[in-house]
């Protein structure tokens, strides 16, 4: 019986090229596939299975060369660190992303993880199986693995990978012919007969991906054992495919995407615009995948369409593929693909903030500006970024690099990122208190000396922009340097009247009036952090339970709703900013004549004394704020004195008007009804708050990465005059 080999115990470092051979027309480095797909079109129609075969390696090894002749392609090198001398900085989101990944792969159980392997072993399960994914019926179980301990260095966690693939490699070893999956090797017999299978590979390859980062990140031996005699397993089994058919057969049957495979493909050209991108897909798509610091709950899909919430985007049910509507998923019964992919993400957050450069000069490339500190090994020194909150009133981001040799250093050169996003017109560089020259936006800043206890300050302007949609000029996005804003809406309604416009969406989900806008400060303005102090949750107790003020989002009228769930939409419903020449009371109660009442996702719009929401404030969006019941407040209305908001059965959901009995004596019943007990707000402004005019409703423009369960709109239709 075939085993696993004895192998080198030193781990290789992964490269990145900066290759300026085989770019293409568009100029930017990658594989061609169709390349070779008209390499194998000249071969001879009767040649057979194994003539093809050496058919499509002459051609790799004509294009690819190797020390026996071929093309060499020359090439400068740009390293990856190693994730054991990262460590990200407490305190960003990104810390934060990672110990909420580190909570939720400390719950996970390992005999619960390899329950469908140990099965398909033949080796007696223990506990209870997990759900979703990796329930014991679906196609996709056992695609779960993860590389965390190298970034944390928790050893608990280290602990029960270890565990994990001991049983692993006692399932392994049971099998006995390099094979290793949580279903049984008929999966790939339909998969090579075309018949249907989800995607056995991508499991495979996950399982894979994961043995190989136990032994290149943890040094676990057994891992590079066992990855190894799967690729004998696995690479037997393909050359026997296409040897019994056809490579081509073998390439129908990868039908759709094979999934996480071009990692070693992807090549670091040291050209800004590479970095740009990756930081804006970090940021406003992976670090927004968690629903706040909830261990294990994970986005499938990142809704990008008008009035869209993550807590209804599409997500697959149980064991099949995407096609129902989900949502966020929970820690032990989903496990989607997105949720191996997520952790993984998570757990190597710090592998692409610094890159190395070899040569005679040690080179560190800082790429991403992450709150971080690196262990420069071969140069001798310690480089620590910090970077200062971003608020929506502050135009500047400011990066602080202090670079501290560790003993007897020598000269390195370092190279900081320059974002395409800001100028260099009012950027301000300084090393020790002396000012520096910067290039230009979408470079780096290249500095050469014998380093010490240096500090590097960055300071860069950050503006807001649109970018709009190809071939639709008046559909746009809202980004705020690399931050895209989502602006808090509701629903994609259709229009249904004879007014017809906005390809028949609302205007009021995504139309923007920029109509007299000579620039975009004329219609999106920054919300100061200082109006915090002004947002409100009113409350009302009836039959033993607490109501809350809330605006409909079915046509903006006034009601009375259950208590919200942190983080969900209907805590942007139920909150308000209140503010007028009045202040706080006594104790903090709202006392005041002529305050007015704005929901928090309309900013500059109002609640009227008809008790719906309008565009402008007038004297009818006034309201008196009086003493109710003890540590309670009532709201007069301004038109109507004597008569008050009130809530006549909160558990009916009726807000209505009360006016005092002419006579006085106002009931006990009347008093409780229009009084409000003024609470803590259920929802705040994020720090990079933005409020953006509409042509039939303001919005509340907030990062998208930030945004739980709120429901929102990306693009907007910008009414301009010339629209």
């Amino acid at each position: 019986m075939a085993g696993p080999r004895n192998l080198p115990r030193a781990p290789s470092q992964d490269r990145l090229f900066n290759n300026t051979q085989g770019r293409h027309n568009d100029g930017l480095p990658h594989l061609n596939p169709t390349e070779e797909e008209t390499w194998m079109n000249l071969l001879p129609r009767k040649l057979g299975p194994m003539a093809e075969f050496d058919w499509l390696a002459l051609y790799r090894s004509l294009t690819r060369g190797d020390n026996t002749g071929g093309h060499q392609v020359t090439a400068e090198f740009l390293s990856q660190v190693s994730l054991h001398d990262v460590r990200l900085n407490p305190g960003s989101m990104y810390w934060q992303g990672q110990q909420t990944n580190l909570e939720y792969l400390l719950y996970l159980d390992p005999d619960r993880l390899v329950w469908s392997f140990r099965q398909q072993a033949g080796i007696p399960t223990i506990g209870e199986h997990y759900g979703g994914w990796e329930a014991p019926d679906s196609q996709l179980r056992g695609h779960f693995v993860v590389h965390m301990w190298a970034s944390t260095h928790n050893y608990s966690l280290k602990e029960k990978m270890t565990r994990v693939v001991d049983i692993l490699y006692q399932c392994q070893k049971n099998m006995g012919n390099g094979y290793l999956s949580a279903y049984p090797e008929k999966m790939f017999d339909m998969y090579e007969e075309l018949s249907e299978a989800w995607s056995p590979y991508y499991t495979i390859h996950k399982i894979m991906q994961g043995l190989l980062d136990q032994y290149t990140l943890a040094g676990n031996q057994k891992g590079l054992e066992m990855v190894v005699w799967m690729t004998d397993y696995f690479s037997d089994r393909v050359k026997n495919l296409i040897q019994k058919y056809s490579i081509q057969r073998h390439w129908e049957a990868m039908n759709e995407e094979t999934g996480g495979t071009s990692t070693m493909e992807h090549w670091w050209t040291k050209e800004v615009k590479y970095a740009d991108h990756y930081e804006r897909l970090l940021i406003n798509g992976i670090m927004g995948n968690q629903r706040g610091t909830q261990p294990g709950v994970i986005i499938y899909f990142l809704p990008m369409g008008p009035g869209r919430s993550k807590s209804i985007s599409g997500a697959p049910p149980s064991g099949h593929p995407p096609k129902m509507p989900g949502g966020w998923g929970g820690p032990n019964d989903t496990f989607w693909c997105c949720y191996g992919t997520g952790i993984e993400s998570f757990s190597k957050l710090g592998d692409t903030i610094y890159f190395l450069e070899e040569g005679e000069t040690p080179t560190l490339y800082i790429v991403q500006h992450i709150p971080s500190t690196f262990d420069w090994t071969a140069a001798g020194l310690t480089v620590q970024q910090q970077a200062k909150p971003l608020f929506s009133t502050d135009p500047y981001f400011e990066v602080a690099i202090s670079i501290s040799a560790k003993g007897d250093a020598q000269p390195a050169k370092v190279m900081v990122r320059i974002p395409s996003w800001t100028s260099t017109v009012g950027a301000v560089a300084t090393l020790n208190g002396q000012k520096l020259n910067l290039t230009s936006a979408g470079d780096f800043l290249t500095l050469t000396k014998l380093w010490g206890d240096d500090i590097l300050l960055l300071q860069f302007p950050i503006n807001l922009r649109t970018e709009a949609i190809k071939e639709y000029a008046s559909i746009q996005a809202v980004l705020f340097g690399p931050h895209l804003l989502a602006g808090l809406t509701h629903g994609n309604q259709t229009i249904t009247s004879s007014d017809q416009s906005n390809n028949g969406l609302n205007p009021g989900v995504w139309e923007v009036d920029a109509t007299n806008a000579a620039s975009m400060d004329d219609w999106v303005v920054p919300v100061p952090q200082s109006l915090n102090s002004q947002l409100v949750s009113l409350t009302q107790q009836s039959g033993g339970q607490t109501f809350v003020l809330s605006v409909s989002i079915i046509n903006g009228t006034l009601t009375m709703s259950e208590m919200p769930v942190a983080g969900s939409d209907a805590c942007v419903h139920t909150t308000f900013r209140v503010y007028g020449p009045a202040n706080l009371g006594d104790g903090g109660v709202l006392r005041g004549q002529e305050v007015i009442i704005e929901p928090l996702d309309r900013p500059g719009m109002a609640v009227t004394n008809d008790l719906n929401v309008n565009l402008q404030p007038g004297p009818d969006t006034l309201f008196n704020a009086v003493a109710g019941l003890p540590g309670s407040v009532s709201l007069e209305l301004n038109t109507r004195p004597g008569c008050f908001l009130m809530a006549s059965d909160a558990k009916a959901a009726q807000v209505g008007v009360g006016c005092r009995m002419s006579s006085g004596g106002d009931t006990a019943a009347f008093r409780h009804a229009v009084s409000f007990t003024q609470a803590a707000p259920l929802r705040r402004y994020h720090p990079l708050s933005f409020a953006a005019r509409g042509t039939h409703r303001n919005f509340l423009l907030e990062p998208l990465q930030s945004l739980q369960d709120e429901f929102y709109t990306v693009y907007f239709n910008l009414v301009t005059t010339d629209s």
